[in-house]
C-alpha cells in the first residue's frame, strides 16, 4: 500500500514497479490489486489497449462469428478421428486431411497454419486461476504433417470450457466495440480500457456473468483467444497476461547454456 499511496498523482505505478518491488508475479499483483478494490480500500485502473478493425472486410465481429463456426466444427469432428483419445494416449491425425475434412462439414477454407493457432488456443487452460489448473489437451505436429493430440480432459468437458471461453470473448468484444463511435470505420482502431470495466462487463451479463468464479482468469483467457486468432490486436497489457520468458537462477544446477526450449515462449508474442 505505501508503494500505491507514495506514487505521483500524474504519473501512478506500473506492475513491473511492484513486480520488482514485491518480488510477486505479474497474476499476483493483478489478483492483490483486485482484492484491495474488492474490499474498496483503492481503484483498480490497471490499463489496456486493443487495436480493433470495425465496419471493413474481416472486420473483428466477423473475424469472431468465423472463429466460433470453425471452432464448432473442430470440437465436432475431432472426437470422431481420435474416440480412443480419452485414455491418455497420444492420438495420430493428418493436418491435411483434417482441414479438407472441416471444409466439407463446414464449407470453411481451413489453413494449417490458422487451425493450429485455433488448437493451441482451445487447449489452454480456464479454470481458477491457480496453478493446478488443467490444460484441455496436449498437442504438437510433427514434419508438418502428423498432428499428435492428447487429451487431459473428456471431449464433454472441453466443449464447455470451449463454449464458456467462447462466451466470455464475446462479451468482451461487444464491450470493446462499443467504446468506438459508431461514424468511425477502419482498421487498427485503438480501444482503452480499464481491467475493472472488462470484469464489470462481465458480471452485468446475465449468461456468462453467474458462471463465474474468477473474472481475472476469465478475462485473461477471452483477450489472448481473441488475440491468438486474429479477432482483435491486444497491445499495451499483453505482458501483464503473458510474459516472455521467465528465467529461474537455481544455484545447484551446473552452469549451462540456453536451449530451443527456453524460447519456446517467445513464439506466442
Amino acid at each position: 500500500m505505501s508503494l500505491l499511496i507514495n506514487a505521483r498523482d500524474d504519473e501512478g505505478i506500473s506492475t513491473d514497479e511492484l513486480m520488482a518491488a514485491l518480488g510477486e508475479s505479474s497474476e499476483h499483483i493483478i489478483r492483490m490489486l483486485d482484492q484491495l478494490e474488492q474490499m474498496g480500500v483503492l481503484s483498480n485502473d490497471l490499463a489496456l489497449s486493443v487495436l480493433l478493425r470495425k465496419g471493413v472486410r474481416e472486420a473483428s465481429s466477423d473475424r469472431l462469428a468465423r472463429l466460433a463456426e470453425m471452432e464448432k466444427a473442430v470440437l465436432a469432428l475431432l472426437p470422431e478421428l481420435a474416440p480412443d483419445a480419452d485414455n491418455g494416449e497420444w492420438q495420430d491425425v493428418n493436418l491435411r486431411g483434417l482441414c479438407q475434412d472441416l471444409k466439407l462439414r463446414s464449407g470453411i477454407d481451413f489453413i494449417p497454419e490458422q487451425l493450429m493457432k485455433l488448437l493451441h488456443s482451445l487447449a489452454r487452460p480456464f479454470g481458477d486461476g491457480e496453478k493446478g489448473r488443467r490444460a484441455s489437451f496436449d498437442v504438437k505436429l510433427l514434419r508438418r504433417e502428423i498432428l499428435k493430440v492428447r487429451l487431459l480432459r473428456g471431449w464433454s468437458n472441453i466443449r464447455e470450457i470451449s463454449d464458456k471461453r467462447r462466451a466470455v470473448a464475446t462479451v468482451l468484444l461487444q464491450m470493446l466495440l462499443g467504446r468506438i463511435d459508431d461514424k468511425l470505420r477502419g482498421v487498427d482502431l485503438r480501444v482503452e480500457c480499464k481491467l475493472g470495466d472488462l470484469a464489470a462487463a462481465l458480471r452485468a451479463d446475465l449468461e456468462i456473468g453467474p458462471q463465474l468464479k474468477d473474472e481475472l482468469t476469465a478475462i485473461e483467457a477471452g483477450l489472448l483467444y481473441l488475440h491468438d486468432n486474429g479477432v482483435l490486436i491486444l497491445d499495451r497489457g499483453k505482458t501483464v497476461f503473458r510474459s516472455a520468458m521467465t528465467i529461474r537462477i537455481t544455484p545447484e544446477e551446473k552452469p549451462r547454456g540456453f536451449t530451443n526450449a527456453d524460447f519456446e515462449p517467445l513464439k506466442e508474442h
